[in-house]
């Protein structure tokens, strides 16, 4: 689970239009097309340039906060499950 410090400065970042840790979206980013494999991250965070990319990169750094790079989600692997919560990050730039 995410910090009320952690999850603040991340929508300094990038806004509350670009953030989301509801269940329904979360639940979205729980899996990718690997049969019967899923796990939840604690946010969904949508950065919009290079630069909000490299600060949500330091604060996750700086909190040990997984972050878990995802695309379309159509890979057979479970490569964009969060195993260990963190960050679903997909870029929109």
């Amino acid at each position: 689970m995410l910090t009320k410090q952690v999850k603040q400065l991340l929508l300094n970042i990038v806004g509350q239009e670009n953030y989301d840790d509801s269940k329904v979206e979360c639940l979205v980013y729980s899996y990718d097309a690997t049969p019967g494999f899923q796990a939840m991250p604690d946010a969904v965070i949508k950065p919009g340039c290079t630069a909000e990319v490299a600060a949500i990169v330091k604060v996750c750094n700086e909190y040990n906060v997984p972050i878990v790079p995802r695309g379309s989600g159509t890979n057979l692997s479970g490569g964009t499950c969060p195993t260990e919560g963190g960050l679903s990050f997909y870029s929109i730039e």
